[in-house]
């Protein structure tokens, strides 16, 4: 009874602090511009609202970075609880242990210390709100098994941003340093069903660069999601369904540049569902894996003008590598398609030692 109890506290936890971010974001609003051809003629492109409207892209771009990094946590919460010896779900993600490495690991492993290094390559493609750019991303985390059937953690990340933004008349930059630290929880219901939730908050260095004028901001970041996922094996395959709700919120707060010129506030939030699945085969040393996962955007910015696609497929392709020790770890390529102003590519390798 007692455990239960806990189990219930926790999640309700996490469900409030998930609820807190959720009721926040819809606090935060702009209206993008009525007319949107006017950034577009040469004798308005260098006026503060059209470089706003410029970096409204930047933000957007740094927007799917913490989508991108809410889903990473989602998976590397997974694949923790997943491969420790007590754990009834076979991993098929990043991060795991076969049949024999669970044998020779015992069964007194709670404490799992995980890393991750990962870059992204991302675009918003419509002018004059067009941005393009990368970001390099490292992850260290660590959990505690403190049921059989429960854990809890930190991950905190750390990353560096290079986005460049070219409307007509304009040449910009948005380079920053950020971190975001985030708890989660997880929750393995029975063989099959597992559920796990993290909040995060952070923020970001970011010098802003508008032609020749320059100036430095603060990118306020916060996000949160919940996801629940169910595992099966057959045969030779083992075979995953996920659904996921991530909301992130990024603000890009105000500046004066160089050219004492006043950049406004840019704020972008998406709250975004993520259903689909994946299929790894084997139960050696190298077992890949493939997923397809379905996107839609179900609250977000609107910029005029733009495609403004609301949804889309990812497709992933990864590989595990497994030891017979406590020593796990995987590399993991994603991408999606479906938005025709939308890029976002991803590459990570990952691992994780039991103790």
């Amino acid at each position: 009874m007692k455990l239960v109890s806990k189990h219930i506290a926790a999640v309700s936890v996490v469900a409030s602090a998930f609820a807190g971010i959720m009721w926040s974001s819809s606090s935060m609003a702009y209206d993008p511009y009525s007319d949107p051809t006017f950034c577009s003629y040469p004798q308005h492109a260098s006026l503060p609202q059209c470089a706003t409207t410029a970096r409204q892209g930047t933000t957007q771009i740094q927007s799917t970075q913490s989508l991108n990094l809410s889903s990473t946590i989602s998976s590397a919460i997974a694949n923790s609880l997943s491969n420790r010896p007590g754990g009834q779900i076979r991993p098929t993600n990043s991060s795991g242990l076969n049949e024999t490495g669970r044998a020779a690991a015992g069964y007194d492993d709670k404490l799992n210390v995980w890393g991750a290094l990962g870059t992204t390559t991302m675009a918003f493609k419509y002018a004059p709100a067009q941005s393009a750019g990368g970001s390099t991303l490292g992850l260290v985390g660590a959990d505690y098994l403190f049921a059989p059937d429960m854990l809890a953690g930190a991950v905190l990340s750390v990353d560096e941003n290079r986005i460049g933004y070219n409307p007509t008349g304009v040449i910009g930059r948005a380079d920053g340093r950020g971190y975001m630290l985030s708890p989660y929880l997880a929750w393995q219901l029975n063989r099959n069903w597992l559920l796990d939730a993290s909040v995060g908050i952070g923020s970001a260095d970011m010098n802003m660069r508008n032609n020749a004028a320059i100036g430095n901001t603060k990118d306020k970041r916060s996000s949160a999601s919940v996801s629940a996922s169910y595992v099966t094996r057959m045969g030779n395959m083992d075979l995953t369904g996920k659904a996921s709700l991530i909301n992130a919120n990024n603000k890009t707060g105000a500046f004066v540049d160089s050219a004492a010129v006043l950049n406004s506030e840019v704020v972008v939030r998406t709250t975004q569902v993520r259903v689909g699945g994946q299929a790894s085969y084997g139960q050696g040393t190298l077992v890949p894996y493939a997923g397809v996962y379905y996107v839609v955007d179900t609250d977000r910015q609107i910029i005029a003008g733009a495609a403004n696609d609301r949804d889309a497929f990812q497709v992933a392709l990864g590989l595990n590598i497994f030891t017979k020790g406590s020593l796990s770890g995987g590399i993991m390529y994603a991408t999606e398609t479906g938005r025709s102003q939308i890029k976002n590519d991803q590459l990570i390798a990952n691992i994780a030692v039991r103790f």
